[in-house]
């Protein structure tokens, strides 16, 4: 019986990319605080960086804020598909981080 109660709900989880940009003049220190950042809000939501990219500082296409260059960071992640959403508003408080984008994998179903 208690098989069936854990089994109702079950999640998936996803292959996620996730650029964060900082701004162009942000310091070794303001990228790691961010890095340590996003690693604790992916542990709260109990997902996985897999890989981990800094691009460096890449002049933007347009200007964000008062910025005209930002640093690059790529993570690739597991996360639980319904814990993007609450992921995407928590990296929207931080406000070190100028932008973000969490795009699915397509194809990468880790796990059910």
């Amino acid at each position: 019986m208690e098989d069936k109660a854990e089994c109702w709900y079950t999640t998936t989880v996803m292959s996620y990319e996730l650029v964060v940009v900082l701004d162009g003049e942000a310091t070794a220190a303001k990228k790691k605080s961010v890095r340590v950042s996003v690693e604790k809000t992916l542990k709260v939501f109990k997902g996985k960086v897999v890989d981990f990219s800094d691009w460096g500082v890449k002049t933007l296409a347009y200007k964000i804020g008062k910025s005209k260059t930002g640093v690059f960071l790529l993570y690739d992640l597991e996360l639980e598909a319904n814990a993007a959403r609450e992921l995407g508003l928590k990296l929207r408080l931080n406000e070190d981080i100028i932008r973000y984008l969490l795009i699915k994998q397509e194809g990468k179903k880790v796990k059910e």
